[in-house]
């Protein structure tokens, strides 16, 4: 196995960038300082080995963050915008204020 994974997302940083201003930041509010702090998604919802167990032997793993990095790679399409919705014979994309009613079908737009 290679080096542990150290900065594990407990959002995902794909979904983070949805959040995000003109220049790429969000904001975020620590409720220990009670301040605001404009992030960018690499460093907002990350704690260090989050998702790290240990296997058999003792040793750290990454299985449960490589798991999780394949299923958010899958859903990036989905929050990017870049999937249609079929409801009803009627096609929508996804950012279209009509896709709010879609509750029935998603596929990618590629498939077109």
């Amino acid at each position: 196995m290679g080096t542990t994974k150290k900065r594990n997302h407990y959002l995902p940083r794909a979904y983070l960038r949805g959040f995000c201003d003109r220049q790429g930041l969000l904001w975020s509010f620590d409720r220990r300082s009670k301040e605001y702090r404009r992030l960018s998604p690499d460093s907002a919802a990350v704690e260090k080995e989050f998702y790290i167990v240990k296997d058999a032997t003792g040793r750290k793993s990454n299985a449960i963050e490589d798991w999780l990095a394949q299923c958010e790679n899958a859903a990036i399409p989905v929050w990017t915008g870049n999937w249609i919705c079929l409801n009803l014979g009627q096609i929508f994309r996804a950012e279209d204020n009509e896709s709010t009613r879609c509750r029935t079908s998603w596929i990618p737009s590629d498939s077109f």
